[in-house]
């Protein structure tokens, strides 16, 4: 899953992240997008999302540990996107994954690298006004980008861009922190 931020080992899972407190570390968020962005449950889900959760060896049943999400509509199609808990953490997060329809068919869109579990509806999962093959891009950042310098304690938040069918992790500047 990559270097992780400074801020996971700060703060405990239970510390609540917004997109406005992630902002400055991020590129400029797409505020409508955002703002559409809900919380659910594994009863909410589309049978297809919660069918290629369990081909996953995902958890789905109500009334566990991790049953709530987001949904997001990342490519406008009046869909939405949906990031839940796969497989549930006895302590800490949960590893996700992001599950949206292309085409016909609920397809794993998560980047190789993953994605740390869920922290309120959309926090710590910041999407972005530019897009790429028409999803939004996302900003993770309380995950280090491929291209952080190991070196230095700084932290580049990781940016996806969506291409040949899934989000990728990609290179990205240096991000401004807050002072």
């Amino acid at each position: 899953m990559g270097r992780r931020f400074a801020y996971l080992i700060l703060c405990p899972w239970v510390c609540a992240v917004t997109a406005d407190d992630t902002a400055p570390t991020c590129p400029a968020p797409s505020k409508a997008v955002q703002a559409s962005c809900k919380e659910i449950a594994y009863k909410d889900l589309p049978e297809g999302v919660r069918a290629l959760l369990q081909m996953m060896k995902c958890e789905v049943g109500s009334g566990s540990s991790y049953d709530f999400g987001s949904a997001v509509d990342l490519n406008g199609d009046g869909l939405p996107e949906y990031l839940f808990c796969c497989h549930e953490a006895p302590h800490g997060p949960c590893g996700a994954m992001l599950i949206g329809k292309v085409g016909t068919q609920w397809k794993d869109l998560t980047a190789k690298e993953g994605l740390l579990g869920f922290d309120g509806a959309c926090n710590l999962f910041v999407v972005l006004e530019s897009r790429h093959n028409g999803f939004h891009d996302v900003c993770l950042p309380s995950e280090c980008a491929p291209n952080t310098d190991s070196k230095s304690n700084a932290c580049v938040p990781a940016i996806w861009h969506y291409e040949n069918g899934r989000y990728r992790s990609v290179s990205a500047p240096p991000a401004k922190l807050p002072k």
